[in-house]
């Protein structure tokens, strides 16, 4: 009895034995998978493949976060819920690596697919050694692209933008809006010519223009309503109303010298601009006096190019809606009281000036004495107007080679009612 009670006794104690060495082996398992970084393996064969693996190249690829301390975490759990003896096992939780996990690389950009439109290279509406005009919808110093035609993409898929220049060497692009486009007509340039560093483009849609029944486009004529009027071009005097005393010019002429005299305050406090009434009342209420065939003089509150009319009578509207003080620039102060407008039906309109003015420009000016507006060109810039002769006694046709048989703008004043303006004086420009 005594001998087998002991025989027994060492068996359990052989059994007990095996039994720690399995727990304990399997325990050390576990604390390698996890120092080496192999997380995931649901089979030994595939752990031990992985471990010889990243021992092999020096772990250099080991890489572990926060969720794969949770997924050790489970598939221990896991492993021990599948062992016959539950009691057997001992679960071990393991501490979260302290380091932060390293930030994943950005993804590369799926392949963009350019549109006709935006096709450097064939594409009719880009073009180089050109800056075009417009209102900044997206400021290029802020905005890098690689090429020109990733600069159109951006353009054609960002709101308002429908005009894109772009610096090849800077990579600066920059993104626009101009007022109307159109059809086979080059929007408003800044500058053009071969020292000009920008290529610039354009994004549809595009506003046709209209064509005669001879297939010509014609200048579109003046049609008199109760706001818009005829300038009599053979008017020599204004007709002012009763009391309302001559006014002059107190600034001088802008032009004499190519406007470098010009000093804006003295304009502010000249009589036309004091005796201007500013009010939206007022200012909607002017009667817009147009020409047609004719280039007023006048100074600049609002930039031209870019700036688009369909019409010479929206022009004036637009002369009418300017509020002196948001316009920005060194004439910011001043009113509109003078337009000019490039007739659609041209795709250029002449000005001897280093710009490229394009169908639809409107030009908002501030000009002293608008009932006497000085003239830059008028008609064919010819007879009975000898003042287009300069010193030399040249004829303007022979002084400007492209000068056209006849003026490309229409032009007009804003007066108040019972005010109507003489057929003006032609100005220094006449004679450039």
């Amino acid at each position: 009895m005594i001998r087998f009670f002991f025989k027994s006794t060492v068996l359990i104690l052989i059994l007990l034995n095996l039994m720690a060495f399995f727990v304990r082996r399997k325990q050390l398992r576990r604390r390698d998978y996890y120092d080496d970084g192999v997380v995931g393996f649901v089979d030994d064969d595939a752990y031990l493949y992985e471990r010889s693996r990243r021992k092999s190249d020096g772990g250099r690829n080991r890489v572990y976060n926060d969720d794969d301390a949770e997924l050790l975490n489970a598939e221990t759990k896991k492993r021990d819920d599948d062992d016959d003896d539950d009691d057997a096992h001992v679960r071990v939780s393991f501490p979260k690596p302290s380091t932060p996990s390293p930030p994943l690389p950005p993804k590369a950009p799926p392949q963009m697919r350019i549109s006709p439109e935006c096709d450097g290279l064939h594409s009719s509406t880009i073009q180089p050694h050109t800056e075009y005009a417009g209102d900044v919808v997206h400021w290029g110093d802020t905005n890098d692209q690689p090429n020109v035609e990733l600069c159109c993409m951006q353009c054609k898929m960002t709101k308002m933008c429908n005009v894109f220049v772009f610096n090849p060497e800077t990579k600066k692009c920059w993104l626009k809006k101009q007022k109307e486009l159109y059809e086979n007509v080059e929007p408003g340039t800044m500058a053009k010519g071969d020292n000009v560093a920008w290529t610039s483009g354009t994004i549809g849609p595009y506003r046709k223009r209209e064509v005669g029944t001879d297939g010509v486009m014609k200048m579109q004529d003046v049609v008199e309503s109760e706001k818009t009027k005829v300038v009599d071009v053979r008017r020599k005097e204004p007709k002012l109303p009763v009391g309302q005393e001559t006014r002059t010019r107190e600034c001088g002429s802008p032009a004499v010298d190519g406007y470098a005299h010009v000093e804006p305050p003295c304009l502010v406090n000249s009589i036309t601009n004091k005796e201007f009434d500013s009010t939206e009342t007022s200012r909607l209420e002017q009667i817009a006096w147009i020409e047609k065939h004719a280039s007023y003089d006048g100074l600049a509150v609002r930039w031209g190019i870019g700036h688009k009319a369909a019409t010479a009578e929206q022009c004036a509207q637009k002369c009418r809606e300017h509020v002196p003080g948001r316009g920005g620039g060194p004439f910011n102060d001043l009113p509109c009281n003078a337009f000019v407008w490039c007739d659609i039906a041209n795709d250029i309109c002449f000005e001897p000036d280093a710009h490229v003015h394009t169908a639809g420009d409107c030009w908002l000016k501030f000009t002293e004495v608008p009932e006497r507006v000085e003239i830059n060109q008028r008609g064919a810039n010819d007879d009975p107007f000898d003042g287009f002769l300069n010193e030399n006694k040249l004829t303007y046709k022979m002084r400007h080679v492209k000068a056209p048989d006849k003026v490309h703008w229409t032009s007009g004043v804003l007066l108040p009612k019972g005010w109507i303006p003489s057929n003006g004086t032609l100005g220094p420009r006449a004679k450039w």
